[in-house]
């Protein structure tokens, strides 16, 4: 009986593998039987090994503050989710996806108009005695910047 083994490693990207025939799509050990020149059994082997195509995700939320953000030497500036494809090790595809979520800076305007003896105003935990436009950064839920702007207009007493 004649044998002979073939061990071929492949990537997934190649499939379907044909040998002696026969075409596969999955990695494993396949054999066939054929009749040599002189009618005896020939055994011939096939070690299939199919790299499959390596994936990875990254999931990220900044603020918008945070921008540009970078990723795999690129730059990104708006939430969306981004696919590249790159060569593993072994040659064959690696494709990375990124999911970007940016949260905007919230803002809010408040306007107020109110008599002189109305005085002094509070807002967001401060004391206001003069017509002006007032502005506050704070922090949302998020972590990102939140500003709040106060438009106060105080009426003086007519005399």
């Amino acid at each position: 009986t004649l044998t002979s083994t073939t061990d071929v490693v492949i990537c997934a990207s190649q499939l379907p593998y044909s040998w002696n025939g026969e075409t596969y799509t999955t990695t494993g050990t396949y054999e066939r039987t054929f009749v040599s020149a002189a009618g005896c059994d020939s055994i011939a082997t096939l070690n299939l090994v199919v790299n499959e195509t390596l994936t990875s995700t990254t999931d990220v939320v900044i603020c918008a503050s945070q921008l540009p953000y970078s990723w795999n030497g690129e730059t990104f500036t708006t939430t969306g989710t981004y696919e590249r494809t790159f060569v593993s090790a072994a040659g064959c595809d690696s494709i990375a996806t990124l999911n970007l979520v940016v949260n905007e800076t919230l803002t809010s305007t408040t306007d107020v108009v109110i008599c002189a003896s109305q005085l002094p105003y509070s807002w967001n935990g401060e004391t206001f005695t003069t017509t002006g436009t007032y502005e506050r950064t704070f922090v949302s839920a998020a972590g990102c910047d939140s500003i709040a702007t106060l438009n106060l207009v105080v009426n003086e007493t007519l005399t």
